[in-house]
């Protein structure tokens, strides 16, 4: 009867034993198995990302300072690591880069009375921003007659904020008149670069809904399109499309006669 008392006693232990370690595999398998929705942090606050991270149970790191972005805060978060909407486990560490708290300055060139081109270069090698073009009358074509920031004319030597936006003045002969430039398959930069070199402005930029990246998408379209017979005049606004389809970056060859 002992042995059988024994041997009951074994039995329920050893079920009780399985259970626990059951209910202790299955709370790890369920836990193993849970993960966490990354936030989008771009351009929160250190104090805001302390705040939503505590409350997705996930931690941060600063990195360093990226270059400075007119588009978002001072110290706000420019970059994120992992990105948004990614799927992470509890206490993962999310890496920040930040915006800096001040874009840094430009001294202006003394570029009066050169080739316009000269500046289109200095602008993107110093983070000016070329916003506009406009022309008067002079005897000398596409030459520079000086250069405004905030509606007031600039001189050599001055400093201006990196990111600023800029009107250069230039000249133009009279009546005279451009061909349209092709800036098809052409970035971003490299479209905006040619048109102002060619005295042309930038009109109205749109994205297609395939573009996940701005820096890696192409012209597929452009208003007015490229002619070279058909003459414009300067400072002429050029509308551009982007997109990342590469269905619709494809150019039609003249067929041969």
């Amino acid at each position: 009867m002992k042995r059988i008392i024994k041997q009951m006693i074994f039995g329920l232990v050893a079920v009780l034993a399985l259970m626990y370690g059951s209910l202790v595999w299955l709370d790890y398998f369920t836990k193993h198995e849970e993960y966490v929705i990354v936030p989008d942090l771009q351009n929160k606050s250190i104090d805001e990302v302390e705040e939503i991270l505590i409350g997705e149970k996930l931690r941060f790191e600063i990195l360093d300072s990226g270059a400075y972005n007119p588009k978002f805060k001072s110290g706000s978060v420019i970059e994120q690591n992992p990105l948004s909407a990614k799927k992470v486990k509890e206490n993962r560490k999310i890496y920040l880069t930040l915006n800096p708290s001040s874009a840094g300055s430009v001294k202006v060139p003394d570029l009066k009375d050169k080739h316009l081109r000269r500046m289109v270069t200095f602008s993107r090698a110093t983070d000016l921003h070329i916003e506009r073009l406009e022309f008067k009358y002079d005897i000398a074509s596409m030459v520079i007659l000086g250069m405004k920031y905030k509606g007031k004319w600039i001189k050599a030597g001055e400093k201006i904020p990196k990111g600023a936006a800029v009107t250069i003045v230039a000249g133009k002969k009279e009546n005279e008149q451009i061909a349209m430039p092709d800036v098809r398959l052409m970035s971003r930069n490299d479209a905006v670069d040619k048109l102002l070199r060619n005295g042309l402005n930038i009109g109205v930029v749109r994205f297609d809904k395939s573009v996940t990246n701005e820096s890696d998408a192409r012209v597929y379209k452009q208003s007015p399109e490229f002619s070279l017979e058909k003459e414009f005049d300067f400072g002429r606004g050029v509308n551009l499309w982007f997109t990342q389809d590469t269905t619709k970056l494809v150019i039609e060859k003249p067929e041969k006669e």
